[in-house]
């Protein structure tokens, strides 16, 4: 089941964090790189309508309810602070969510994908102090593939809810020193023929701490689903630990699931065969790990043919930039 003693500890945490007067100078939700629609408002500067008063979760709460923003293809959101927003996504693209705040930030993205559209999604992760929440609603036979990439969040939590014929699948790749966090997938099946695969792999080493949980829930009226889930981690040193573990919650017998967990440290074996072909430690294990987020970002497509060649150098294009950020935090 779900750490509840983790998820108190996070959020009292979270609390002691909110009520410091340092935080009240960084009320603000500020987002870069990206020209967005609304319904009630065309071509809104998102980072203009979306910035707080003394009236916090007041402000938070009117934005949210009376704005739906419209996801336009080819455009990135960067999150620096703290706010809410909501996304509808109403023609295939590709998103990229980065939170790359280096103080303390917190924010909500709610994103709902219409009916038979396909979104290829990016999150990436690189702020100690982030609390950060992304949740899908899919409608029916829609598909969301998301990359998760994670160097730093302090509470990382992406939730999705399927409704018939609906496919999810996340891909997960963390890599942490210095630092404690908590990343919880969760997804919640709630029409018939809907599918989810979660996959999460990753190291910590420096003195980190992991709690690394998914979380997979089918309903009654989803019959005929499958959900699978994936979690493995690896701990490079003797001041690190990863926790843990994957939950099936079914209310239907007529589903296929499964689910895993390991944890271990890179064993013997691997070392000593790479030495063997003149391969260094350090860059054996920048191998081992670099995979995890190779993986992670094989971004597929459910796009027609005839659009297929511009979608695979769209994606190709992505692939390139997140795969040199990451070797940079190996450098």
């Amino acid at each position: 089941m779900v750490n509840i003693n983790a998820q108190k500890k996070f959020e009292n945490e979270f609390k002691i964090l909110l009520d410091e007067k340092k935080v009240d100078g960084n009320r603000e939700f500020k987002i870069s790189n990206v020209s967005a629609v609304t319904r009630k408002n065309s071509n809104t500067d998102i980072s203009k309508l979306i910035s707080c008063s003394k009236n916090y979760y007041e402000d938070l709460l009117k934005i949210y309810f009376e704005n739906e923003f419209v996801c336009m293809i080819d455009k990135k959101l960067s999150f620096d602070g703290n706010g809410i927003l909501y996304l509808i996504v109403e023609k295939d693209c590709t998103l990229e969510l980065e939170y790359i705040s280096k103080n303390f930030n917190s924010s909500f993205v709610k994103i709902l994908v219409k009916k038979n559209i396909n979104l290829n999604v990016i999150l990436y992760s690189d702020s100690n102090f982030g609390w950060n929440n992304v949740e899908f609603f899919l409608e029916q036979s829609s598909n969301v593939i998301v990359s998760e990439i994670v160097f730093g969040a302090k509470l990382f939590h992406v939730n999705a809810n399927l409704e018939k014929d609906a496919k999810y699948d996340l891909k997960s790749a963390y890599f942490l020193k210095e630092s404690e966090s908590y990343i919880l997938n969760k997804v919640v099946h709630i029409g018939e023929n809907s599918i989810s695969n979660i996959d999460v792999s990753g190291a910590v080493t420096k003195n980190s701490k992991v709690i690394s949980e998914g979380f997979a829930n089918i309903l009654r009226l989803a019959v005929k689903s499958s959900a699978n889930q994936n979690l493995n981690g690896l701990i490079l040193d003797n001041t690190s630990s990863i926790s843990g573990e994957p939950t099936l919650k079914i209310d239907n017998s007529q589903v296929k699931c499964s689910h895993g967990f390991s944890v271990s440290q890179i064993s013997e074996e691997i070392l000593f065969y790479m030495s063997s072909r003149g391969i260094s430690k350090e860059n054996a294990i920048w191998l081992v790990v670099g995979g995890f987020f190779g993986k992670a970002l094989e971004l597929q497509s459910y796009r027609d043919a005839e659009t297929q060649s511009c979608r695979d150098a769209e994606l190709e294009k992505i692939y390139k930039k997140y795969l040199k950020l990451v070797e940079e935090k190996f450098e």
